[in-house]
This record gives structure tokens, C-alpha cells and sequence, in this order.
């Protein structure tokens, strides 16, 4: 498979730098919630009142979307299937919950209000590691899973360890957050473009273990570490221009060095396949899209869609947040002024 990979690289930068745009507001929109916005912008002022309701909307709208799992009823269309909906229908709603969906996609709400898309991806995995292409080429089939449910449909399902079996040949839907996802420029709907990235920051270490990719994967050298201590969060930083790492984080090992994935889905050829950063030898991993999907095994959650204009796509909307953030910032430049003319002026 001819991938060229200079010009996969020259799309990928594209694409970030498309989504830099909205960094900011993101970042905003995050202050606002833990209430660091006022002092990150104009410093520490203990006479300052700061208006943040942002926390308590957020945690209402949550739950008032998602509360609960949802009950998925199956019926059939015929008698002849009645069985087999019945089964389903037991099957699914117990994965519903064994997958832990009510988690990731409350947590793609969450994304979905303060930095838009929120984000679901699903697929099928059969052990821990392994793709489903592996799988196919060891002779699984993942057809026979229903058929031998629809040949067993009178028993009980304790009877027949069908959801033993589910639970370790099963689909998956994982959270992934928006700013790990690049869009195809120049597209405003994300089920016409062209091809999708995920971005994935991995230890060094576990990428060199993981024989999922390809033995070259060996030679991937070091690209990101975790920040020291005292910076916030531990956030993940570049270190050169070169990627090299400096010494002070060097001298850590590898359980602080990182490197970046790029796993490019590209609908044009039908191929999906891992990119390392700063590692142009070869791809780590290449093959087939696996899955039967007419687009992408990513799912956006967009609540507030901008609308395609004459010259932009628009394909990132916009948050809840900024259209409440100059009434936030507002007032409370107005109950700051007021303590501070009350403490200035005196009592009555």
C-alpha cells in the first residue's frame, strides 16, 4: 500500500492549524469553569467578585440530557423473527451497560458544551490489542456470534453463556477529546470529508511493546514528555524544535517520554493507517477500513452548528459558552466596582 506519507504530514499540519482557531476559546471556556479565566487575564485582586455560574449550568444540562441508560425495545416486523428480537433486545441492553456508555457519553456532553464537537468512537474488538482485521485473518467470524444466539434462542442466556461471550467479544464506544480530533479542511458537514485524524499521545515505552504495529515501531524515538510538577495538570509539551527532548526531562526515563499518533481514517482510498511524529521512514500500522460503515467510526455531538458561509466551511461550531462569557465577564467587572466604590466611599 503506497501511502505518502510527506504529503499525509503536510494535511495533518493543515488541519491543526484549522483547529488552533478555536484553542483559544476552548481554553476560555475552561477558565470560565474552574473559575481561573479573571485571574489568568488580569492577575490575582482580592477585591475582585467574580460572577461564575458556569460550573452549576454545566453540571445541570448534563444530566438534564443524559440522567439515565436508556431501555432499547426490539420488535419484530414478523412472527417469524419474534425470537431472535427478544434475544437482541436482552443483549443490548445488557451491553448498553456493561460497555459503561452512560460515562463516555456524558463526558462527549461535556465536551459538546465547552469545546464543540463532543466526541463518540465505536468499533469491535475480539481480545485486548487485537483488531478486528486480525481477527478475520485468524478465521473469526463476527457473524457467528448472532447465529449461534438465533440457533440457542430457547435457551436461557444462562444456560448458553451468551453474555460471558459477549463480554469478551464485544463492541466498544470510547470518549475521545476534541482537540485529539482533526477535520479534513474545507468541509462543513464531518460525514462528507474526506478522511479524519485521531491524535494519541503514548508512552514510548508502551508503544515500543505494543505488537499491534509494526516491528519498525522500535526506532520511534521520544517526541513529548510530561511537564515537571509545578506546571498544572502535567500537560504534554514538545521539547525543540527537532522534537528532541531537553535534558532536565531526559534524565527522567522512559515513563515521562511520549511520542504522537496520528491514526488517519481516509474514506478516498479506504484505508486507515498510524503515523508517529517526527518518523517518516514508514507507517506503523496500514490497512483496510475494517468495519462496514458508510463514513467514519466517529460520532460528533455538535449542540450549536455554525452555519457554512462564502468563505468558511464552519465545520467546528460554536460552545455554549461564548455567547454567555461577555455577560459573565460583565458582571463582574460591575460587582467588582461596586465593592470596591462601597469600601472607597465609607458607610452611611
Amino acid at each position: 500500500m503506497a501511502i505518502n506519507i510527506d504529503k499525509w504530514f503536510e494535511r495533518i499540519s493543515y488541519a491543526e492549524s484549522i483547529q488552533s482557531q478555536k484553542w483559544t476559546e476552548w481554553q476560555d471556556n475552561v477558565d470560565f469553569l474552574t473559575g481561573d479565566w479573571f485571574v489568568n487575564k488580569f492577575g490575582i485582586d482580592t477585591e475582585r467578585v467574580e460572577v461564575t455560574f458556569l460550573h452549576s449550568f454545566v453540571r445541570t444540562i448534563i444530566p438534564a440530557i443524559y440522567f439515565k441508560d436508556p431501555k432499547m425495545l426490539i420488535r419484530s416486523r414478523n412472527s417469524s423473527n419474534q425470537a431472535f428480537s427478544e434475544t437482541m433486545e436482552e443483549v443490548i441492553n445488557y451491553l448498553w451497560e456493561e460497555l459503561r456508555l452512560k460515562a463516555e457519553i456524558r463526558s462527549a456532553i461535556f465536551d459538546a458544551i465547552l469545546q464543540p464537537p463532543g466526541w463518540i468512537k465505536i468499533g469491535y474488538t475480539a481480545r485486548f490489542d487485537e483488531d478486528v482485521e486480525e481477527v478475520k485473518e485468524k478465521g473469526f467470524d463476527i457473524g457467528r456470534l448472532i447465529n449461534e444466539v438465533v440457533s440457542r434462542v430457547k435457551k436461557a442466556p444462562e444456560e448458553v453463556g451468551i453474555l460471558e461471550e459477549i463480554k469478551e467479544e464485544s463492541l466498544f464506544a470510547q470518549h475521545i477529546p476534541s482537540f485529539r480530533m482533526l477535520l479534513a479542511p474545507g468541509y462543513h458537514k464531518i460525514r462528507t470529508m474526506p478522511y479524519l485524524v485521531e491524535i494519541e499521545d503514548i508512552a514510548v515505552e508502551d508503544l515500543h511493546r505494543n505488537k499491534f504495529y509494526k516491528g519498525i515501531r522500535k526506532e520511534v524515538k521520544p517526541t513529548r514528555s510530561v511537564s515537571s510538577p509545578s506546571v498544572r495538570g502535567g500537560s504534554l509539551q514538545v521539547q525543540g524544535p527537532s522534537g528532541r527532548l531537553s535534558g532536565a526531562f531526559a534524565s527522567h526515563g522512559q515513563d515521562r517520554e511520549f511520542t504522537r499518533l496520528f491514526h488517519v481514517w481516509d474514506r478516498r482510498d479506504r484505508v486507515r493507517f498510524t503515523l508517529a511524529e517526527d518518523f517518516r521512514r514508514e507507517t506503523l500500522f496500514d490497512g483496510k477500513l475494517p468495519y462496514d460503515l458508510e463514513g467514519f467510526p466517529y460520532y460528533p455531538l455538535i449542540f450549536n452548528e455554525v452555519p457554512q458561509t462564502k468563505d468558511h466551511s464552519n465545520a467546528y461550531p460554536i460552545s455554549d459558552v461564548k455567547p454567555m462569557s461577555p455577560q459573565l465577564i460583565e458582571l463582574s467587572l460591575a460587582r467588582t466596582q461596586m465593592i470596591k466604590h462601597r469600601k472607597r466611599s465609607g458607610t452611611i
